[in-house]
């Protein structure tokens, strides 16, 4: 989120952004267009920006980005931006029971794992959830039972 501090209209305000790095390629969209922005008005590209990180980054990597602000027809601000790079956790656990499909819940960071050991119950019933987090393992018992 960007805002207008001045106490003037931003007017043709584009906000870009750039990488010189190969292991950290932009992709669509670039630029995107804002429009006028009237004074102490917050502001943000109309799509969220896309950056394609190469396999070959190691973790801990730090990706060097440059978010340009172009307002006014020319007047510019250039705000230096760092992306770090992480190794994806890895959470495993051993279960007793048939596993069937896997839901996601992402405003909750979860998992669920269904359990279709016995057909005769509901499919949807989660039986074991966890988080990325792997120290958040639980089981959920009793559901439907």
């Amino acid at each position: 989120m960007l805002k207008n501090f001045t106490n003037v209209l931003m007017s043709n305000v584009s906000v870009s952004l750039t990488s010189s790095d190969p292991l950290g390629v932009v992709q669509s969209p670039a630029t995107s267009s804002i429009g006028n922005v009237a004074s102490y008005v917050d502001f943000s590209p109309s799509a969220n920006f896309k950056v394609a990180i190469g396999s070959s980054a190691p973790d801990g990597y730090e990706i060097k980005l440059t978010l340009n602000v172009t307002y006014n027809n020319g007047t510019q601000q250039i705000i230096p931006y760092s992306l770090f790079v992480s190794n994806p956790v890895k959470a495993e656990a051993s279960v007793n029971f048939a596993i069937g499909a896997m839901l996601s819940d992402s405003t909750r960071d979860l998992a669920y794992v269904i359990d279709n050991t016995n057909t005769a119950c509901s499919p949807l019933i989660p039986t074991w959830v966890w988080s990325a987090n792997p120290s958040i393992l639980s089981q959920v018992q009793g559901l439907g039972r």
